[in-house]
């Protein structure tokens, strides 16, 4: 809730990136995620996998941001460095 505030009444344009550990049907992402962009789903609408552990094929890894950027290139990169894949995006701010 403290994240979520102060995503909420920040002045400036906002990139929220990391580990959740919980999916786009959380009540933890709803509350982190609102009024912002979720790159990932942007250029997909399949559930996605950033967790390599146990329980495959749960994306728990996210680049949340507002909208005075704009997203492009995500990946999810597959490379067995630590129980997540690695997620990066290229961000522009808008003009």
């Amino acid at each position: 809730a403290i994240i979520a505030k102060h995503i909420q009444t920040c002045p400036y344009p906002v990139i929220v990136c990391g580990d959740f550990n919980d999916t786009p049907a959380s009540y933890t992402y709803s509350v982190i995620s609102k009024n912002l962009n979720d790159s990932y789903s942007l250029i997909d609408k399949h559930l996605g996998s950033t967790y390599n552990g146990n329980i495959p094929f749960l994306r728990i890894d996210y680049i949340l941001y507002s909208n005075a950027f704009n997203s492009c290139n995500y990946q999810i990169h597959r490379i067995n460095v630590s129980d997540h894949f690695p997620v990066t995006c290229t961000m522009t701010l808008k003009p």
